[in-house]
């Protein structure tokens, strides 16, 4: 522990200026002043009760009264307009009713930004209770009148008034709370919303209001909450920050913070509030004196939505906020509280006792929330957002893997109950309160507003993309609608683990900067060149085998082989072109993720490619050849921003001898504030391998690139270009394509039917989907050689032993299920290394002037391989039957050895130190430099 006169110091990171060693407030100090006060408990209750309660109320009223509603829209409908509504055009008209509440969520959450700056954070409070009031009167008078709008228009309302509620109200906690309890007071808002929802599903029951007479009084309840804790609101304190910060009045500050922590508070306390707020104020002058005057004579230091969208500094954390504010809703929250009926039912509750049991989780909810002020004030955000992210997946697998084998094992039904307790359990610990104050931690007090709007903004339309899809998906895939919701968790983990620093008792300047070089051009600039070029070679790969049987009634073979030879064309430029251009165009902490994006994009098309040409969508016999050519829509999309596409880079500096032009591209990419003299230079140094830091004072001239012959004949290229052949060749020859042309009568050896084993294919394509989208995340953070050796081993091993369960499935029934696993532990490996790094490793072997030469033999190598396969495995597979593996299973260890003797570590490093190690051949020992 620390001394009770510990004086902790921090930097303080400015533009433009290096860094400085600030003391931070004593650690003592700090604790005695972490106390609750008469107002922060006021407000805490005002705001909880008054808009935080009643937005969750809006959420779980609606659904208990809904046939009674749904018959009174109907009789109204009929009496106003003379129309009677089908039942599909009723639910039709009560799924509008239903969503358009999500609709103002929306709406509200990008009126907060506004909002929160321009009326202020306590103001805001109070335009969330005027539209809460506005929807209830709407509500309560729907009936009288009869009128269908007016209940629309209420929905709506209370939607706005919702969104404005998540977006808003935390931020005026946390700003208004000392470090120590900053957490605690900002997960109020999360616990007024799960209170809400539970206070909703009594109130609507048909005991309570949830009648044909008293729906009405269910809707409009609520507003007797917001009377009632509005009450206090004219004494409540405005947010100093906001006042200091935004507003420029720092007496009026320094008055409002006096009175929130109260008489006992100590004058130094104060003296340090002040100056960490005059800091924030002017980061770049933090030892500018504020006069005495009660405002300064400065202007606002507020942000704009697309200011804040547009700084380059701001996109990582502005990404966790959307991440976990989004994500939190596509965890299955929701979908588990839907599918927990049926869950109850089955162990033998009567429907009545399976919505009261449903209730009683929701109860639950609420219990585990009330815990959630302690949590926060005692335990790390990241352990325990890590824990509930994690947990969360894990229980909603064992939930997904429970629910389909329900009807097998009688005690199923009990194990699905305890899923659904452990996973709410787990939720409630972090996915559910932290994301509603993360924002706030995160982000200054002048890109906050906007930064909390963009973050209610994903929350509410994740919640409405769930409502709309969530019954058609269950519809669809049964027990397995819950794995989404997993993949959603697992990615949240990884996200979290790599990215999300601590912000527990931490000032925001001591939070240590979250800039991971990417900026919106970057990440603008990936998008653009994967989407038009590299999902659509993959497409092209899987499209055709679906409509085979079509095909072959074209009535112009000669048109369809030449279009399949001009993709083929352009799909070989693609793969040796695009991961180059790519990872020429990234600084180098950022060159594997861009390199790994071209893989990545063919993955994304092969599965695109399986939808598409699928019986159910476009593989019929009249439309097999929209099925073929629908890509070409994304090209067209795409190809629209060609122009705004920048050059490489390096090509222009190096190449082309343009340095103009080379600093124009770097600055489209980067932004023109996010880069300095120190780093264009540094990309200059890497285009030309100038490393010695000599100027250069006259203009480039123009380079030839070598020639295909002279890359060939050059005895220092000669290790590296064996290394990018064996690389992209033996991945084709690791039996990846085999794998998925085997898995089909795999899935039908254990009881699937032709088509149900087609679609399990496609399931096991969305998985290499899945897998392959961590990949820029692993290429940023993971080594090359480590990810290829673990990779090419697994797969052998692996590879290996699904031949022997092949070979052995008559024998030993439960072996079809090992061959299962197999397939997708084979998958997960194959995407973990040999899957996306060759495509760009070799940007990083070669230097500029051999690199199209090398990664065109490289995709050679790779699309040769394949053309191998696809011709000799059927031939292998009649002849050798199981053990058509075992050759694949011999590639995969002789790439293990080929990388751990010849391999260099590239990540990170500069090529010209990659190019020397690799120079001398196959003596180059490149262990020993390790």
């Amino acid at each position: 522990m620390d001394s009770p006169d510990h004086e902790e110091s921090r930097v303080l990171y400015s533009a433009g200026k290096g860094p400085e060693i600030v003391q931070n407030i004593n650690a003592n100090a700090r604790n005695k002043e972490t106390r609750w006060t008469f107002w922060l408990i006021t407000v805490g209750i005002s705001t909880t009760f008054g808009a935080a309660v009643p937005t969750g109320y809006n959420i779980g009223v609606i659904n208990a009264p809904a046939n009674v509603i749904k018959s009174w829209c109907n009789e109204t409908i009929y009496e106003t307009y003379g129309t009677v509504f089908s039942e599909g055009n009723l639910e039709t008209f009560w799924s509008a009713v239903v969503s358009i509440f999500l609709v103002g969520g929306v709406i509200g959450s990008l009126g907060g930004a506004w909002v929160a700056d321009r009326l202020g954070r306590k103001r805001s409070f109070l335009l969330c209770g005027f539209l809460l009031v506005a929807g209830g009167l709407c509500f309560q008078f729907t009936k009288a009148i009869g009128s269908v709008e007016l209940l629309m228009i209420g929905r709506i309302v209370v939607g706005l008034a919702a969104g404005l509620t998540t977006s808003t109200v935390p931020m005026y906690l946390t700003e208004l709370a000392p470090l120590g309890l900053r957490g605690a007071l900002g997960v109020l808002c999360s616990m007024g919303v799960t209170g809400g929802v539970v206070v909703g599903q009594v109130m609507s029951l048909e005991e309570v209001f949830g009648t044909e007479a008293h729906w009405q009084f269910a809707l409009s309840f609520y507003v007797l909450l917001v009377v009632a804790f509005f009450v206090p609101y004219h004494w409540l304190p405005e947010s100093p920050k906001y006042l200091f910060v935004i507003r420029r009045k720092q007496d009026e500050a320094v008055n409002e913070l006096k009175r929130i922590m109260g008489r006992k508070v100590r004058d130094e306390y104060i003296k340090q509030q002040v100056e960490a707020m005059r800091r924030e104020a002017s980061p770049d002058h933090p030892d500018a004196e504020c006069g005495d005057d009660s405002t300064v004579a400065e202007k606002p230091k507020e942000r704009t939505l697309i200011s804040v969208l547009r700084d380059p500094t701001l996109l990582l954390p502005l990404v966790l906020v959307c991440a976990l504010q989004g994500g939190q809703q596509l965890s299955g929250i929701n979908a588990v509280f839907f599918y927990s009926v049926s869950i109850f039912e089955s162990v033998g509750l009567s429907s009545t006792d399976a919505k009261f049991a449903n209730l009683g989780a929701g109860c639950l909810n609420l219990f585990v929330a009330f815990f959630s002020p302690v949590l926060m004030a005692k335990f790390n955000r990241r352990f325990l957002a890590l824990t509930s992210c994690s947990m969360c997946a894990l229980f909603l697998f064992a939930l997904t893997f429970v629910v389909y084998f329900i009807d097998d094992v009688e005690w199923f039904s009990y194990a699905c109950i305890v899923a659904i307790l452990l996973y709410i359990l787990f939720y409630q610990i972090g996915l559910g309160p932290i994301p509603y104050f993360i924002g706030s931690e995160l982000f200054e007090v002048g890109p906050r507003p906007a930064a909390m709007a963009m973050g209610s903004l994903a929350s509410w339309g994740c919640n409405f993309i769930v409502a709309m899809l969530f019954t058609t998906l269950q519809n669809a895939w049964g027990a397995f609608v819950f794995l989404p919701f997993t993949c959603t968790c697992i990615a949240l983990t990884l996200l979290l683990k790599f990215y999300l620093p601590e912000t527990r008792g931490k000032h925001i300047s001591q939070i240590a900067p979250l800039d991971t070089g990417l900026t919106w051009g970057l990440c603008c600039f990936g998008l653009i060149v994967n989407v038009s070029v590299s999902v659509a070679a993959g497409y092209q790969v899987s499209s055709i085998n679906a409509p085979a049987e079509f095909c072959r009634a074209a009535s112009s073979v000669e048109l369809l082989l030449l279009g399949r030879l001009l993709v083929g064309l352009a799909s070989g430029l693609t793969t040796s072109v695009i991961p180059m251009y790519l990872a020429e165009s990234s600084p180098i902490k950022l060159r594997g993720a861009m390199g790994v994006l071209c893989p990545f994009g063919l993955t994304a098309g092969v599965v695109v490619g399986q939808l598409a040409s699928l019986e159910q969508v476009l593989g019929t016999e009249a439309n097999w050849h929209y099925a073929l050519s629908c890509f070409a829509v994304l090209n067209v999309i795409c190809y629209a921003f060609y122009f705004w596409i920048p050059e490489s880079p390096k090509y222009l500096y190096s190449v082309k001898g343009d340095q103009v032009g080379s600093l124009r591209a770097i600055r489209k990419l980067f932004g023109r504030h996010s880069i300095g003299d120190d780093y264009i230079k540094l990309q200059m140094e890497c285009a030309t391998g100038n490393s010695n830091g000599v100027n250069r004072t006259r203009e480039l001239e123009p380079q030839i690139s070598p020639s295909l012959w002279s890359v060939l004949r050059d005895p220092t290229l000669r290790l590296p270009l064996i290394l990018v052949c064996a690389l992209q060749g033996g991945q084709q020859l690791s039996g990846i394509n085999a794998v998925f042309f085997y898995s089909v009568s795999i899935f039908e050896s254990v009881g699937f039917s032709s088509t149900a084993a087609k679609f399990a294919n496609l399931g096991v394509g969305c998985l290499n989907l899945l897998v392959s989208f961590f990949g820029p995340i692993l290429m940023a953070r993971c080594n090359r050689r480590l990810l290829c050796l673990l990779s090419c081993s697994a797969c052998s091993v692996i590879l290996f032993v699904l031949t022997m369960s092949i070979y052995l499935i008559d024998i030993v029934s439960w072996f079809s299920f090992v061959c299962i696993g197999t397939i997708f532990l084979y998958i997960i490996f194959f995407q973990l290394g040999l899957g996306p790094i060759p495509f760009f490793i070799g940007s990083e072997l070669f230097e500029l002037g051999p690199r199209p030469t090398a990664m065109a033999l490289g995709s050679l190598s790779s699309w040769g391989c394949n053309f191998i396969v696809g011709m000799a495995f059927p031939t292998l597979q009649g002849i050798w039957g199981a053990f058509v593996f075992l050759p694949f299973s011999i590639t995969c260890v002789l790439l293990t050895f080929l990388i751990k003797f010849y391999l260099p570590e590239t990540r990170g490093k500069e090529i010209s130190d990659v190019v020397k190690k690799v120079s001398y051949g196959f003596h180059s020992r490149v262990l020993r430099d390790e």
